[in-house]
């Protein structure tokens, strides 16, 4: 491979990423409406059907969202009976979010799908690749003071 088709082939790489996260974030607004919450509810609750039960401490280091920010968010989501405030069983000052609902959305188990064909048709070390790409690929975002 020539140098100049590698770096079409990056550019191409970067287009379609770009493509792909403009897409889950239309995507994502148009689930949310469904949902009759905002956006930014909407992620924090896949973040807790991601990760399981989390301390609002944890959804704001893996949102990027401030602790108070993530407190309004909470308070709407429960007010919507989406999620619950628990007591947290390793320490009595905090508590646990842990979500009301099955999934956030019916349409992530319809993505998770559609992923999985897709996935389907690739070795195993390609789909090593792929995943190391997908976890260096996260953004890093500044952290919420």
């Amino acid at each position: 491979m020539t140098s100049r088709q590698r770096q079409l082939l990056l550019d191409e790489i970067v287009r379609s990423t770009r493509l792909m996260v403009a897409g889950s974030v239309l995507a994502n607004h148009r689930m949310a409406e469904m949902l009759e919450i905002n956006a930014t509810d909407l992620q924090v609750l896949n973040t807790i059907d991601l990760f399981g039960a989390l301390t609002p401490r944890d959804l704001s280091q893996k949102t990027g969202l401030s602790t108070p920010g993530v407190t309004v968010a909470l308070d709407r989501l429960e007010r919507a009976r989406r999620v619950e405030r628990i007591p947290n069983p390793v320490d009595r000052r905090s508590v646990l979010v842990r979500s009301l609902v099955k999934s956030a959305h019916p349409a992530y188990q319809t993505v998770e799908k559609t992923m999985r064909g897709t996935l389907s048709r690739y070795s195993t070390g390609e789909l090593g690749i792929i995943l190391d790409f997908l976890v260096k690929a996260i953004p890093v975002e500044p952290k919420a003071k």
